[in-house]
């Protein structure tokens, strides 16, 4: 294991592959495609390098400023989601979700698919339900603040 993730009261181990390259990183070229609701928070802040932080007072055209991806509350069946376009090829060894500052409104459980594309389809090309390509990573326990895939 290496260096501990720090959490708001508490240090969560950290899983061993945090020292494998951030696939998904902005500095090799990841992003976020897509993406179904950014009615709080935009989608881009899924991949940030930095540690999420809380200010209060910060206000923006959307309401308050925060620094993770949150979506309208949902009263209709169905699941939100994004996509995410790695920078680099490679293998998923882990996924690091933390809800740290999300008190009360962050999923119970989330799930991982992956898909491997030439090229940077649009996301159109993505959710199209004919020839999909993604699979489903099997499910993994996390911590009530960070889940880990």
């Amino acid at each position: 294991m290496t260096a501990p993730i720090d959490l708001p009261g508490r240090e969560v181990p950290a899983p061993d592959f945090v020292r494998l390259p951030e696939l998904a990183s902005r500095r090799r070229g990841g992003g976020v495609v897509s993406a179904n609701d950014e009615l709080f928070a935009e989608r881009e802040n899924l991949i940030r390098h930095e540690e999420p932080q809380y200010s209060t007072y910060t206000f923006g055209h959307k309401g308050q400023i925060y620094d993770g991806w949150e979506t309208r509350r949902r009263r209709e069946p169905g699941h939100d989601y994004a996509i995410v376009r790695l920078g680099l090829p490679g293998t998923v060894r882990g996924v690091i979700v933390n809800t740290a500052f999300f008190k009360g409104n962050y999923p119970p459980e989330i799930s991982v698919e992956g898909a491997a594309y030439d090229g940077h389809p649009s996301p159109d090309e993505l959710n199209a339900p004919s020839g999909s390509r993604w699979c489903r990573a099997p499910p993994r326990e996390g911590t009530s603040t960070t889940l880990t895939r």
